[in-house]
């Protein structure tokens, strides 16, 4: 996920699942718009590190470029939470 250093809003986001986690190359993948990422709370953990728990949901999953096992395939749903505890702010 990548966010904006003025506002601290998300821009872009890139979810991948691997069906199989020892073979890396196949994976779905898919660039999505920040309204699919909901940022339940932006908190400081310190100056210069934040904590940032949410959830996403995408639609359309599209098999990895270089995917033989899954090539051609699309997953029609994927969401979940996550919870970062540890996002480091660049210093400028």
């Amino acid at each position: 996920m990548r966010f904006s250093d003025k506002d601290r809003k998300l821009r872009v986001g890139s979810p991948e699942r691997y069906p199989d986690s020892k073979t890396s190359c196949e994976s779905y993948k898919k660039k999505f718009a920040p309204a699919e990422v909901t940022i339940d709370t932006l908190g400081r953990k310190n100056e210069k590190t934040f904590v940032l728990p949410g959830r996403f949901k995408v639609s359309d999953l599209k098999a990895g470029v270089q995917a033989r096992v899954v090539k051609g395939r699309t997953l029609a749903v994927v969401s979940g939470r996550f919870e970062l505890e540890e996002v480091p702010s660049r210093s400028k």
